[in-house]
């Protein structure tokens, strides 16, 4: 029993040793090091053998001298290309060719070398003498590939262009290739700075491509349907007319625009375009176009180091297949070095007087002479002072006074602008200093007053403004023109988004309600009347501390304006409505034991009394 005792004892022993056993043999398990431990003492003892880490002062310097290196590295690669690579900023002007000699023959355009068949639309549209700046710049257009054109507002620059155009393309049909909108794709691009003037160069073109059905053109600008503008390029067009926004647009998003063989390119009034801050649109419009029509621009020169602001304004866009005309009023530097960038070699044409003999003689002018010069020396420029609480009445007395002519207003701003439409386009004059005796009671008072209403101009008041839809402004642009072209009177009130470019007929009065603060607009707002050789006038309505700027243009600018009385602009308000109105029961009188002597008409107070009740309606 004792022996069975010690046995049951012992086996709790043995069943110890084992379990030490298995527990001493997982531990030295999990103190084994994994392959991924191993690798990192193995790192750890290398890295110990390595030297150590340098100090931060020795990689500060380390990073300096690698900086230093690089930046030689691109100096040495703009030493290499020095020669070759000038920014277009500080490129000397490309020398001319020699001026181009005239014919002092060539007076209208049957003298010219063209064909026959631009000759005879020429002829059906009434065009027949050349103006000075169409003289002298056809020819050369015609005999030069590259032409930068200056010319004063008014002088038919749009047709000294045009019709070298036309003549190019045909003879290119003829010769060369034949023309077709589909196959040819756009063969030459027009810029405009506005929609008005795109649109007013679009009407002039479509006159002259009558008998040219294979060069159809179209226009593409902002305010009109995309999408609309796509299918019309979708199934293609020779001549495009574009302002800059909507042009890069469609080169961005539109794969069916085929610029591949592009022939001819027009800037028409560039210095407007950087004026109105195109200057970044049309550095990417030209590059894009560049991209497009591969193998019809030389390769620009490397940029290096260059951001791309810096990159976009000294690309060159030289060509020897694309012609080009650049249309400016002035030429500033930023419109000079925008010239340099396109062409590498061109001819000047307006830049020169010419003599008595028919030759030219070149003259140096400054940005500010050749804005002066612009105006057209047929113009009558007039002034007068106009207290400011009077100038609403002083306006609306002159437009009832020149009902028969055509009228621009400017003014400063679009809410202004939309004032005097709405004032102008409900004032009755009918009600003004009529007595109703014969009518007892309020009705027939309203009939005889429907059936006597005098309305300025009556349905040919017109606005102009930024602020308009595009379709609105489209549609006042061609109301205007056709009563310009109608010779009937009309008035058109607008902004300076009017006042570059735009081609009315006839217009006999330009009147400035607001001044412009800039010589440039001035002259652009002057530039509206007196077109082509043809007379027109001129008023400001300057108020009593504005009247330096009439002593301003006289002697810093040479502009004298002849000063107008304000009190005959009424005289002749009072002589014309008693001559339309002989049946009132008495006229206007002067006004006595009245100091002022603008209170004094009893004509202000009539027309006065008749706003005020509009107004209150």
């Amino acid at each position: 029993m004792l022996a069975n005792i010690s046995v049951a004892a012992a086996a709790p022993k043995q069943t110890n040793s084992k379990r030490d056993k298995y527990k001493k043999k997982f531990a030295q398990k999990r103190n084994m090091p994994t392959a991924f431990e191993a690798d990192a003492a193995q790192l750890a003892q290398e890295f110990q053998e390595e030297a150590p880490l340098p100090k931060p002062e020795e990689l500060a310097a380390q990073a300096k001298a690698q900086r230093q290196n690089k930046r030689d590295n691109k100096q040495a690669k703009l030493r290499e290309i020095e020669k070759d690579f000038v920014p277009a900023e500080i490129v000397p002007e490309a020398k001319p060719a020699a001026v181009f000699s005239i014919d002092p023959t060539v007076k209208e355009f049957k003298d010219l070398a063209i064909s026959d068949k631009l000759k005879q639309i020429l002829d059906e549209n009434g065009f027949s003498k050349l103006t000075e700046i169409q003289r002298q710049s056809i020819p050369a257009i015609l005999h030069h590939r590259n032409v930068v054109l200056k010319s004063e507002t008014g002088s038919g620059k749009t047709l000294a262009y045009l019709v070298p155009l036309i003549e190019y393309l045909s003879h290119y049909s003829l010769n060369t290739q034949k023309i077709h909108r589909e196959e040819s794709g756009t063969m030459a691009i027009i810029f405009a700075p506005t929609r008005e003037l795109a649109v007013q160069i679009d009407v002039e073109l479509k006159r002259l491509l009558k008998l040219f059905y294979y060069m159809v053109s179209t226009t593409i600008m902002g305010g009109e349907s995309a999408s609309r503008e796509k299918a019309r390029l979708r199934k293609g067009c020779v001549i495009l007319i574009c302002t800059p926004g909507r042009l890069l647009y469609h080169l961005q998003s539109t794969e069916c625009l085929k610029l591949t063989n592009l022939q001819y390119m027009i800037l028409d009034e560039a210095d407007r375009m950087l004026d109105l801050g195109f200057e970044r649109e049309m550095n990417e419009c030209l590059e894009l176009i560049k991209a497009k029509a591969k193998g019809r621009f030389a390769e620009s020169r490397a940029e290096i180091g260059m951001d791309e602001e810096e990159r976009l304004k000294t690309q060159t866009f030289h060509s020897d297949s694309v012609k080009i005309n650049f249309v400016s009023a002035t030429m500033s530097h930023e419109v000079e070095a925008l010239g340099a960038r396109l062409m590498k070699d061109y001819i000047k044409v307006g830049f020169n007087q010419p003599t008595a003999d028919g030759e030219t003689e070149a003259t140096e002018t400054t940005e500010i002479e050749d804005m002066v010069s612009s105006i057209p020396k047929q113009v009558q420029q007039f002034y007068a002072e106009v207290p400011t609480q009077y100038r609403l009445v002083y306006l609306l007395a002159f437009l009832y006074t020149h009902q028969t002519d055509k009228v621009i207003v400017f003014v400063s701003n679009c809410e202004l602008a939309n004032f005097l439409h709405s004032l102008v386009t409900q004032l009755d004059f009918g009600t003004i200093g009529r007595r109703l005796e014969t009518a007892k009671d309020e009705q027939a008072a309203k009939q005889i007053g429907e059936s006597q209403k005098q309305l300025l101009y009556r349905d040919s008041v017109c606005k102009l403004h930024g602020d308009m839809e595009h379709a609105a402004r489209k549609a006042n642009y061609f109301k205007f023109e056709k009563a310009c072209q109608d010779n009937q009177g009309a008035v058109l009130i607008c902004t300076d988004v009017a006042s570059r470019g735009l081609d009315f007929k006839h217009v006999e009065w330009i009147l400035q309600y607001d001044l412009s603060s800039q010589i440039k607009e001035y002259a652009n707002r002057i530039g509206r009347t007196a077109r082509i050789a043809s007379t027109g006038s001129g008023l400001c309505f300057v108020m009593p501390q504005e009247l330096k700027y009439v002593s301003t243009l006289e002697k810093k600018y040479k502009i004298t304006l002849s000063e107008k009385s304000r009190y005959r602009i009424f005289q002749d308000f009072e002589k014309h409505f008693e001559t339309a109105n002989p049946n009132l029961k008495y006229k206007f009188r002067k006004l006595v034991n009245i100091e002022d002597k603008d209170e004094q008409q009893e004509s202000l107070h009539a027309l006065r009394q008749a706003l005020t009740a509009i107004m209150l309606d």
